[in-house]
């Protein structure tokens, strides 16, 4: 018997006030992808990152430090960069994701922090995460 992680990643939703935004609003758009991972897996997830915002954004960087974490972004750079992102624009990321060996079946978030700005000088930052969900399903030998 193998004991699989099945993986559930979905983002934080977007609420239609986000939408209204009198400036660039950097969000992860809500998806939901559902693979079966064991502890030691690399696997990769797609997220959508959005500008939900009435204004362009750049110089948007998204990074995460949680390395140890049970499930974390495998990454040879510790930032991602997004050059610009135009109001209503958005880009699909390709996370590598590992499980640790010690991992157990449980829920896990993985925190993301972005910062980005407006063409006039403005700074924001924001804290976004993944969550994800594991349970256990035992395979017969066959």
């Amino acid at each position: 018997f193998s004991l699989f992680i099945a993986l559930i990643l979905c983002t934080g939703f977007v609420f239609a006030d986000e939408y209204e935004a009198e400036y660039p609003k950097i969000v992860f758009e809500n998806k939901l992808d559902i693979q079966k991972v064991k502890a030691g897996d690399n696997f990769e997830v797609n997220i959508v990152v959005k500008n939900v915002g009435n204004e362009s954004a750049k110089y948007v960087n998204i990074s995460n430090s949680a390395k140890d974490a049970p499930i974390y972004w495998e990454t040879a750079v510790d930032t991602y960069a997004i050059n610009r992102m135009s109001a209503g624009g958005k880009k699909e990321l390709k996370l590598n994701l590992c499980v640790k060996e010690t991992a157990d079946v449980g829920i896990y978030e993985l925190p993301f922090d972005i910062t980005y700005s407006n063409y006039s000088g403005s700074q924001y930052t924001k804290a976004l995460r993944l969550v994800a969900g594991g349970c256990a399903a035992r395979r017969n030998p066959g």
